[in-house]
């Protein structure tokens, strides 16, 4: 049994006191809840968007490796188009390359040292083709400079009436000079394109 000593007034105002405790309380835990809920809610979503991020980074990278995958294949497309292109010209062409080479290893200097001798197909003309020759020259024991040995070795392309006869012309594509040992050495690039009808 509860014995109330206060006075009315002063009892009154401590129950309201008490009822603003107790809807401020009430207040406070509805907005601790919404927020938990908040919370909640935005943990859910945020998990959400990293699975969606996770996929479409996964599907980004198989993007990329089928993307190098065609790239490959296209390169192996474009390889066995080169060399379908180079069998076309060596079928359609009445020349025979091993007597085409044969009268080249009379006509090379000593002096020219090739890197490499390529039989090439033409890109817009698949009839055609052209012998490229890539090397260096070297003045060993001549007097002559080796821009003067150069320009020999291409007037003998062009002078030789039985090697010559099957090419349009003789063209220097490209020369740099260095040096070795203290000696001029010249880097070249010569093509002779075959004639049409071979």
């Amino acid at each position: 049994m509860n014995i109330n000593l206060l006075p009315r007034e002063e009892y009154l105002r401590h129950i309201d006191k008490q009822a603003i405790i107790k809807k401020a309380l009430a207040i406070l835990l509805n907005i601790v809840a919404v927020i938990v809920i908040c919370y909640i809610t935005f943990i859910g979503v945020l998990k959400t968007q990293q699975s969606k991020l996770g996929k479409l980074q996964q599907t980004h990278q198989e993007y990329n490796d089928l993307k190098k995958e065609i790239s490959a294949i296209q390169g192996e497309i474009d390889r066995i188009d080169l060399e379908n292109q180079m069998l076309i010209t060596f079928f359609t062409q009445n020349l025979f390359w091993s007597d085409k080479l044969t009268q080249f290893a009379k006509i090379i200097p000593d002096e020219v040292w090739l890197e490499s001798l390529d039989i090439s197909a033409d890109k817009t003309r698949k009839d055609l083709s052209s012998l490229k020759l890539k090397g260096n020259l070297f003045a060993l024991s001549s007097s002559d400079g080796p821009i003067v040995i150069l320009n020999e070795f291409i007037k003998s392309l062009k002078n030789s009436n039985e090697f010559f006869k099957d090419f349009r012309d003789v063209t220097l594509i490209d020369m740099t000079v260095g040096s070795f040992e203290s000696r001029q050495v010249i880097k070249f690039n010569i093509e002779l394109p075959v004639k049409e009808n071979m």
